[in-house]
């Protein structure tokens, strides 16, 4: 991350150009209490980055707000 521009914030990556923070999570992820049903993936050329679909990170948001 750091040899793409990033810079650490606590437990975030940030980007000057980039109004998107980047996190890596400790395992297992979760969102509430339950582990995310569908992970969605892009193949891209350097790989393939694995995110949360839509519907969980709303759940996981939610909880955050929720709970705290």
């Amino acid at each position: 991350m750091l040899a793409l521009g990033f810079t650490e914030k606590h437990r975030y990556f940030v980007h000057a150009d980039s109004r998107w923070l980047v996190e890596f999570p400790n395992g297992p992820l979760t969102v509430g209490e339950e582990r995310p049903k569908d992970i969605v993936r892009r193949q891209l050329r350097t790989g393939t980055l694995r995110l949360l679909s839509p519907t969980d990170c709303v759940k996981d948001r939610l909880t955050w707000w929720i709970h705290g």
